[in-house]
């Protein structure tokens, strides 16, 4: 079975391009969906085969990808420089508070402080 990508026009019409390649430059360019794409295909006639090759580049991130994870490495980015020097108290603390933020921003409701 070929790999397939299935791209959204501006206009939001769609547009399905299928290949045996496409799956290798799609991770290669580490797109995902909802990300703005360019992709180009191109023919390779170097050794007779008529190979057909992708290209795909990312433009732009998915806004919804961006908000999700930003957080995320934040807290983790912060996590790691500082978990080491606390004390087990404290460590439970600001785990059960990251918990109760990512459920609060999962679930699209405010954060209470307790």
């Amino acid at each position: 079975m070929s790999f397939y990508v299935k791209l959204k026009a501006r206009d939001d019409s769609e547009a399905t391009h299928w290949g045996v390649d496409l799956e290798r430059a799609k991770e290669a360019s580490r797109a995902q969906i909802g990300d703005q794409v360019q992709l180009a295909r191109r023919n390779s006639n170097s050794d007779n085969s008529n190979r057909v090759t992708w290209s795909v580049r990312v433009l732009g991130r998915s806004r919804a990808k961006i908000e999700e994870t930003a957080p995320a490495k934040i807290t983790e980015d912060f996590a790691e420089k500082r978990l080491p020097h606390w004390s087990p108290e404290e460590r439970a603390s600001f785990k059960e508070k990251t918990n109760r933020l990512r459920s609060a921003i999962g679930s699209n409701e405010p954060e209470r402080s307790r």
